[in-house]
């Protein structure tokens, strides 16, 4: 068995290096860095390791979220109203755990010498308006910038240790979602289906199974998440599937679709189709190329494209949007993004498929396989 990856004590410190140095470029004092639990914390992790550890909802005094605070130099404070769960921790001169994080986070400023400094603020919109308000009160003489892009920049080109834990993250959706393709038979449930994915997934790997999709019918809606049910699967349906959640750190998302029995050709071509359009979306992935989509019309089907980065969070930075939009985004050398084609047409409603995609020099590639 090949030994286990990890992010080494040595690349955290080179990242918390790289934030100090766009800091001096920004001419910030120093930054704060805000996440919350369960699917935005990546921000804080990035730098130091943390996982929240409770709760799953936001709560009295900023349970749910934390802040990590650093300088110009030396190491960082973590504030977490709630703990966390990493047995080590890196780039940490201490950790300020007390049940109110306005209050900590800024003592924690104070401490850095940062109470008349100006500061960046990464991720100001997971916090609750009140409580930012309350640190704003308790420090008058700071002045706070936005500064998001300081750590987007950093965390969309992956290092070959994230590579790999994203590959083996990836491997634990497609496990899953295979493995209840693999049941979807006649007679089969809904719920059934989403049990033997979550069991799948944990014996894969998956530390955390965010969230499981399953919808069948002649025709499928384009509705998220839905609920699972317990309709029994019929001969000629088609059938979804799709999961979300953290193996060895990381994040997977994956979806698939079948039909339940043979496939019929109309159905067999339009699932071609699909595939068409996922490998379409994979070769458009170039680096450093900017990258817009727009949605498209092709055989009498509606192709809606949309990728977006993936790493320590599900969702994160590049999100490349149909639509005109205000900028193209760049795709980065070494970047993780997951493709999420949806296809439409009048008789078989709305498809999809999530394929995870590194962005090389050779080109882009499938690392879900």
């Amino acid at each position: 068995m090949p030994a286990a990856v990890s992010i080494s004590k040595e690349e955290f410190a080179a990242r918390l290096e790289r934030v100090r140095q766009a800091l001096g470029r920004r001419g910030l004092d120093g930054l704060v860095v805000l996440g919350a639990y369960p699917e935005q914390e990546g921000d804080v992790t990035y730098l130091c390791g943390f996982r929240q550890a409770y709760p799953k909802v936001l709560g009295s005094g900023g349970a749910g979220c934390q802040a990590l605070v650093l300088g110009r130099e030396g190491l960082a404070t973590l504030v977490s109203p709630t703990g966390y769960q990493n047995p080590e921790l890196a780039n940490l001169d201490g950790v300020r755990l007390g049940p109110e994080l306005a209050a900590e986070l800024a003592t924690a400023l104070r401490d850095k010498g940062l109470a008349n400094a100006k500061v960046g603020v990464a991720g100001w919109r997971l916090t609750p308006v009140e409580l930012w308000r309350a640190v704003e009160k308790a420090l008058p003489k700071a002045a706070f910038e936005a500064a998001d892009e300081l750590l987007q920049g950093l965390r969309g080109v992956k290092s070959p240790a994230e590579i790999a834990l994203l590959g083996k993250a990836a491997q634990v959706g497609a496990a899953a979602a295979q493995a209840g393709l693999a049941v979807a038979r006649p007679g089969t449930s809904e719920a059934q289906v989403e049990e033997i994915m979550r069991q799948a997934a944990a014996e894969a790997g998956a530390e955390v199974v965010a969230r499981v999709g399953v919808q069948s019918g002649a025709a499928l809606r384009l509705r998220g998440w839905p609920p699972v049910t317990g309709r029994a699967l019929a001969d000629g349906d088609l059938v979804q599937v799709e999961i979300a959640g953290w193996a060895g750190g990381y994040a997977f998302s994956v979806a698939r679709v079948q039909a339940v029995g043979a496939a019929s050709p109309e159905q067999a071509e339009h699932l071609a189709h699909l595939a068409e359009a996922v490998e379409w979306m994979r070769q458009s992935l170039q680096p450093e190329r900017p990258m817009g989509f727009v949605m498209t019309v092709h055989r009498e089907q509606r192709i809606m494209p949309a990728a977006h980065g993936i790493g320590l969070d599900i969702f994160e930075h590049p999100w490349i949007l149909p639509g005109p939009g205000p900028k193209k985004q760049a795709v980065p050398l070494g970047g993780v993004l997951c493709v999420e084609p949806v296809m439409t047409n009048t008789r078989f409603g709305s498809v999809a498929s999530k394929r995870t995609v590194l962005v090389e020099a050779a080109g882009p590639r499938f690392i879900d396989e």
